[in-house]
């Protein structure tokens, strides 16, 4: 194989790596998002109505990303609430994340995926 090749390559695979290590790093730790979640922390889920429906996370309230803007104050006005986000690989919670605090939440935190938000929302006994 051609050495330019193998360096695309490999600059390639380390790229995705660092993408999913940052990824991971902007994502709450399982135990302080349980405990949030004990405590009462509102949970969005920021994918399309559409996917909302077809499954979401117990007790998620729906907000697209397109939608954050104008509808979080009347969802919660309170902008120091703990809110956990998610959406179907975390990344649309990552902007959502960066949108919110922009607006002036302060306790903002991603739950990453769908499938991340689930199992440690399973976790909670209601």
């Amino acid at each position: 194989m051609d050495p330019t090749i193998q360096w695309l390559l490999l600059g390639t695979a380390l790229f995705v790596i660092l993408m999913i290590a940052l990824r991971r790093l902007s994502q709450i730790p399982v135990a302080q998002a349980r405990a949030l979640l004990e405590s009462g922390a509102l949970v969005l889920d920021v994918r399309s109505p559409e996917e909302f429906a077809a499954r979401h996370v117990e007790g998620a309230i729906n907000l697209p990303l397109e939608q954050i803007r104008r509808r979080i104050a009347n969802i919660e006005p309170d902008r120091s609430r703990h809110l956990l986000i998610y959406c179907h690989t975390g990344s649309r919670s990552s902007i959502a994340r960066r949108i919110l605090r922009g607006l002036g939440y302060t306790e903002v935190h991603n739950l990453g995926s769908f499938g991340r938000a689930r199992s440690i929302v399973k976790s909670i006994s209601h």
